[in-house]
C-alpha cells in the first residue's frame, strides 16, 4: 500500500481546535466549528498558624476553603473549587485566559481572615498545570485592639519582647508595641528574649481586671528595639498611673523601708515620699540582697503586674540586673557626729572579731579612724578581714557607736599599724577622738590586780601619767612577767570601762614586752 507524505506535528494541535463542515443542506456554505482550549488550576489551602506566609511544619491543612476564579477585572466567576479534607484545590477544565483568585471569606469564618494568595492573578495558556496557594490565619491587631476586644477572640500581635520565655514561674510575659504593653499570660510554647521582634498568638482575656492574651504561642521575628524604660515617682507607678502602664516596662524606687512575703516571692516597699511601691522579687529568680538593710535605697527596673488589692500594681524586676540596690557609705568621723537612731553604712578593715571581750562588740576602722561596733549576734568576722557595717548610731559609756549592726564580709583587707600614743593621749583618748583604735602604749608598771572575772590589770606609768591595761581573762595571757618596775610595751583598743579609758590587747601578740 502506498503512503502519503508525514503530516506535521503542528497541523494535527491545530487540527484538534478546529472542525470542517461542508455541505450544509440548510446554510449552502462551509462553516468552522471552534472547540476552546483548557488548563487546570491546582492549589493548597492552609492555616497559617505562625502568620509567616508561607506553608511550613508549623501550619495546618485547611478543609473547606471556596475560592474563584473570575474574568481578570470582572467579578464574573469562571470557576469555583472547594478545598478537601487534604486542603488541596482543583479548578479543572478552565478556558484559558486571565484570571483573578479570590477567596470566599464567609467559608473561611469570621475568626480568620486571609494573609496570602500565592498567586492573586493567573494567565492560563493551552494546556497549563498553575499552581495556587491560600493561606489564612488569625488577623493582626493592635494592643489598643486587644484592650477593647470582646474576650475570647483569637488574634496575632507583633511587639518586642520585653521579657524572655520562662522568666516567671507563672507563665506570664510582656511585649510591646506602638499602642502599648500587653500581659501574655499561660505562654506555652516559643523561645524569645527580651528586645526580640515577636508575634504572639492567643486569644483575649482578662486577668486581675485588666485585658491580656492568654493561651499564648510567641514566634520570634528577629531583633528589635527596646527602648529605656521611663524613670518614674514611685505613686505614678503604685497604680500604673490609673491603668496605663499596666503591663508595662518602668523605672522606680528610693528610700527601702521594709520587705514582706507574697506567698513565695518577696515584696519590697520603697517610698521616694510620693508614697509607696511594692516591688515584687521572682522566688524562682536569684537576686543579690546583701545590702537590703535600711538605710538601702532601692532602684527597680521591672515590668508592671496587678497586685491583689483593687488599682494597685507590682513592680516586678525580670532579673537581677533589674534590682540596683544603693547604700551611702559615712566614714567614722562622720558617723560620729550623726544624731542618735540614725541607719548607717560603714566599711572598713575589722580590728578585732566579734564578742572578743564577751561583751558582744568588735571594732572597724577606716582612713578617718575607728568605732566600736556594739550588740552584734555575728561571730564570722576576723581582724583583718575588709567589711561593710550597717547599723544604727547610739551612744555607750558616753561614746558614739554602732549598734544592732548587720556585717557584710567583703573580702580581706590590711590591718592598720597601732598608733604609738603618750599614757596621758591613751588615758583621755584624746578626748573620745580615739575611742576604738588600735593604739600602743608603753611604761613602767606601777601597779598590778586581778579582779572578780579574772581579768589582770596593770597600771602603766610613763613621767606623771599612767594608763590601764587589761588582759582579759578569756584570753589566754601569760602573766608571768608582769611585776611592778618592770618596764612593759603593748598594743591593743581603746575602750572606755568604768569612767577610764583602757588598753585592752586582743592576743598574746600584742603584747611587746615583758
Amino acid at each position: 500500500m502506498r503512503m502519503g507524505p508525514a503530516v506535521p506535528a503542528g497541523y494535527l494541535r491545530a487540527a484538534a481546535l478546529a472542525v470542517l463542515v461542508s455541505g450544509c443542506q440548510n446554510a449552502g456554505q462551509d462553516r468552522v466549528l471552534g472547540i476552546a482550549a483548557t488548563s487546570e488550576v491546582r492549589g493548597l489551602a492552609y492555616f497559617d498558624a505562625d502568620r509567616s506566609r508561607s506553608f511550613d511544619t508549623t501550619d495546618t491543612r485547611m478543609p473547606g476553603l471556596r475560592v474563584f476564579l473570575s474574568a481578570r477585572g470582572t467579578s464574573v466567576t469562571v470557576a469555583t473549587a472547594v478545598s478537601d479534607a487534604a486542603g488541596a484545590l482543583r479548578f479543572e477544565g478552565v478556558p484559558v485566559g486571565r484570571y483573578d483568585v479570590s477567596v470566599d471569606q464567609a467559608s473561611a469564618g469570621d475568626t480568620v481572615v486571609v494573609v496570602r494568595v500565592d498567586t492573586a492573578q493567573i494567565d492560563l495558556a493551552p494546556g497549563d498545570t498553575v499552581p495556587v496557594t491560600v493561606g489564612v490565619s488569625y488577623p493582626l491587631v493592635t494592643v489598643a485592639d486587644v484592650r477593647s476586644a470582646v474576650a475570647g477572640r483569637r488574634v496575632f500581635v507583633a511587639g518586642v519582647a520585653l521579657t524572655g520565655a520562662n522568666v516567671y514561674a507563672d507563665t506570664t510575659a510582656h511585649m510591646v508595641a506602638q499602642s502599648g504593653p500587653l500581659r501574655l499570660v499561660r505562654v506555652f510554647s516559643g523561645l524569645f528574649a527580651a528586645g526580640d521582634s515577636v508575634l504572639a498568638r492567643g486569644t483575649v482575656g482578662l486577668r486581675d481586671g485588666q485585658s491580656v492574651l492568654r493561651d499564648v504561642s510567641v514566634f520570634t521575628v528577629g531583633i528589635g528595639t527596646l527602648s529605656a524604660p521611663d524613670s518614674l515617682a514611685t505613686a505614678t507607678v503604685t497604680n500604673a498611673n490609673g491603668g496605663v502602664l499596666d503591663a508595662g516596662l518602668v523605672r522606680a524606687g528610693s528610700t527601702f523601708q521594709d520587705s514582706a512575703r507574697v506567698g513565695r516571692d518577696l515584696a519590697l516597699n520603697v517610698n521616694d515620699g510620693s508614697g509607696v511601691l511594692r516591688v515584687l522579687l521572682d522566688a524562682d529568680i536569684t537576686f543579690q540582697l546583701a545590702y537590703l538593710v535600711n538605710p538601702a535605697r532601692v532602684i527597680a527596673t521591672g515590668v508592671l503586674v496587678p497586685a491583689p488589692a483593687p488599682g494597685t500594681w507590682y513592680l516586678k524586676p525580670r532579673s537581677d540586673l533589674d534590682l540596683e540596690i544603693r547604700v551611702d557609705v559615712l566614714p567614722t568621723v562622720q558617723v560620729r557626729q550623726a544624731p542618735v537612731g540614725t541607719r548607717v553604712f560603714v566599711d572598713g578593715v575589722a580590728l578585732s572579731r566579734p564578742n572578743l571581750f564577751g561583751d558582744s562588740t568588735f571594732h572597724v576602722a577606716d582612713s578617718a579612724g575607728a568605732i566600736r561596733v556594739v550588740r552584734t549576734v555575728q561571730g564570722n568576722i576576723f581582724a583583718g578581714d575588709s567589711i561593710r557595717v550597717a547599723g544604727t548610731v547610739a551612744t555607750r559609756d558616753g561614746q558614739v557607736v554602732i549598734s544592732i549592726p548587720t556585717t557584710f564580709r567583703l573580702g580581706l583587707g590590711t590591718v592598720p599599724i597601732a598608733r604609738l600614743v603618750t599614757a596621758a593621749e591613751a588615758a583621755s583618748a584624746i578626748g573620745g577622738v580615739l575611742d576604738g583604735a588600735l593604739v600602743r602604749v608603753r611604761g613602767t608598771i606601777q601597779d598590778t590586780s586581778t579582779n572578780a572575772v579574772g581579768d589582770f590589770r596593770a597600771v602603766l606609768l610613763e613621767g606623771t601619767d599612767s594608763i590601764t591595761v587589761v588582759l582579759d581573762g578569756d584570753i589566754g595571757f601569760s602573766t608571768a612577767g608582769w611585776a611592778v618596775g618592770v618596764m612593759a610595751d603593748v598594743q591593743g583598743l581603746l575602750v572606755p570601762e568604768s569612767g577610764i579609758w583602757v588598753v585592752k590587747p586582743r592576743a598574746p601578740g600584742d603584747v611587746l614586752d615583758p
